[in-house]
């Protein structure tokens, strides 16, 4: 009973029939210098959105850093990551989508930095459809089933797709071969996209829903920034807007400290060096100026989705067949795009403290205070009155000599800063492991710059909770740097072998951006065919050097 029921929801996958909804992009111009390929044209919760973005091939747009946001239609952010193209004009990256987000339009949009001004630069974007196949549909408005046309205008090139085979075993490898030549039939080098789906994804009553969408018309003029950006508002605690000719950023992750600047009296335009994922940074004021800062980070404006979801009767179909699909997933306690991503680790600035104390080689004392005050080293806490203390640290001048260093000394315990020695004597020294202390004026210089003139004194302890003052914990934020890659999780023998009565369906079949042709216009793509039967459709986006563009698609029919 249990293989007749699944072979029973099986068969309501296998001819699987999905169908794209209205949304905003309009057909690409041969003038569009930007382009976003999107995998496919309408997406449900429990999806991934596979992307690319290109760009022209010149000098202003090299090593750049672009920020991919998505957006909703309040222009609330979702999500932002950063994606560098550090080969060729295009960047590539991807977008799960949670299972609880609500069906609507969201927009995703492609922004660059002028490296000068430090002003963002709108691109590209696009209004997605993305819906929630567990919401219930009650009178949905009634839609077209007009989805849009082919694109039109990426003709600079040729593009012709052959198969291995017109028709596909289910399970059995498809071996597709790309060819690009120009206008002269000469063989053209060029990056390539291709994207493999159920046909249905992309028709509908006749029509194909557009996947290819321009950008800005013309490139821009000025350079892109390579670096991260973030940025920020710099104030004090009453509102008012700061100028900061010294602003420090500590960045744990990498045992550093960046430097900036408000551009005018409140605007921070931040620049990071490289990291993956997300990681906390803590803004420090310089005590010369105003060390009481508020920092408040500063979304990108004017990025909101526009239009409203299409149910027509095919989408309202696909959406059960998604929930039938995902009780398969559930079945094999599995996830359609189950991967996870593997963050490349940035080294580390290397740190040299003059002396490190190892607690556990002393006695117990019951604070930082106490224990300090009988072990000789360049950290010293002083009484100012009754349970209020300062630190200071002293630097070694040779022949003994030592002198106090102004101001009071950077705390960094266990990656927060501080620079309240009170806080700091107080705490339980039960708690902590090492403190590394830094004299040196020299050294203090070359490995903190200014922030680190007064002494810097590293805290490890083996707390998971350690929380400095709240003026300063309300300094350190959470930001995106960029995003890990991943590849496609395209279906492999190895999967069919080891489950062969687990049926093996997704609409999406095969994603790669980073194809390229060789000196002959030739590229290949290999990928392996789900259980789904009917027709199926490559579609090819192709961009040279000289920023010339071409697209083609082709169908081939899958068969049981």
């Amino acid at each position: 009973m249990y293989k007749n029921g699944l072979i029973l929801v099986v068969a309501l996958l296998v001819n699987l029939t999905a169908f794209a909804t209205t949304w905003a992009p309009v057909n690409g111009t041969a003038e569009a210098a930007y382009y976003i390929h999107l995998d496919k044209s309408f997406y449900v919760n429990g999806e991934v959105i596979w992307y690319k973005f290109t760009m022209p091939a010149d000098p202003q747009h090299q090593s750049a850093a672009i920020k991919m946001v998505l957006t909703d239609r309040n222009g609330q952010t979702l999500f932002y990551t950063f994606l560098k193209n550090r080969e060729g004009a295009s960047v590539a990256g991807y977008y799960k989508i949670p299972f609880d987000l609500p069906g609507g339009k969201y927009r995703i949009s492609f922004l660059g930095t002028d490296a000068n001004t430090g002003q963002r630069i709108k691109l590209a974007h696009a209004d997605l459809p993305i819906y929630n196949d567990s919401e219930k549909i009650t009178a949905p408005p009634a839609g077209s089933g007009n989805m849009g046309s082919a694109p039109t205008g990426l003709d600079d090139l040729n593009v012709e797709i052959s198969f291995s085979k017109d028709t596909l075993r289910s399970r059995s490898e498809m071996e597709t071969t790309i060819m690009v030549t120009d206008a002269n039939g000469r063989p053209v080098e060029a990056e390539v996209s291709v994207a493999v789906s159920d046909q249905a994804l992309t028709e509908m009553g006749g029509s194909r829903s557009a996947t290819i969408v321009p950008g800005l018309p013309v490139p821009i003029t000025e350079k892109l920034d390579t670096s991260i950006t973030v940025k920020a508002r710099l104030s004090d605690y009453s509102g008012k807007p700061l100028t900061a000719n010294v602003l420090g950023v500590l960045i744990p992750d990498q045992n550093r400290i960046q430097y900036t600047r408000t551009l005018s009296p409140g605007v921070v335009n931040l620049r990071l060096p490289d990291f993956y994922a997300q990681q906390p940074i803590q803004f420090l004021g310089f005590p010369d100026e105003e060390d009481s800062i508020r920092v408040e980070l500063q979304a990108d404006e004017q990025l909101a989705a526009e239009g409203t979801l299409s149910y027509t009767p095919e989408i309202l179909e696909y959406l059960e067949l998604s929930r039938k699909r995902k009780k398969i997933f559930q079945l094999y306690t599995d996830l359609e795009f189950n991967f996870q991503p593997e963050i490349p680790q940035i080294a580390p600035q290397m740190l040299k403290p003059e002396r490190t104390v190892q607690v556990k080689d002393y006695e117990a004392f019951d604070n930082v205070y106490l224990f300090f005050k009988e072990i000789l080293t360049p950290l010293v806490f002083r009484q100012v009155t009754g349970e209020i203390f300062e630190a200071k640290v002293f630097t070694d001048k040779g022949n003994r000599v030592y002198e106090m260093l102004s101001g009071s000394p950077l705390f960094i315990i266990d990656g927060q800063a501080t620079r309240d020695g009170n806080y700091v004597a107080h705490m339980k020294m039960d708690m902590i492991e090492t403190v590394a202390i830094f004299t040196d004026r020299g050294e203090l210089r070359k490995q903190f710059n200014v922030m680190g003139r007064s002494g810097v004194v590293i805290i490890e302890t083996s707390s998971s909770d350690i929380t400095v003052p709240e003026t300063d914990a309300d300094d350190i934020k959470s930001i995106r740097g960029l995003q890990a890659p991943v590849d496609f999780p395209a279906f492999s023998p190895e999967q069919f072998q080891s489950d062969r009565h687990r049926p093996f369906f997704r609409p999406q079949l095969y994603w790669n951006p980073e194809l390229k042709t060789n000196t002959a216009g030739r590229a290949e793509a290999t990928f392996f065919q789900s259980d789904a039967t009917g027709n199926f459709q490559v579609r090819v986006m192709v961009k040279d050097k000289q920023g010339r563009v071409g697209y083609a698609e082709k169908t081939y029919y899958a068969a049981w």
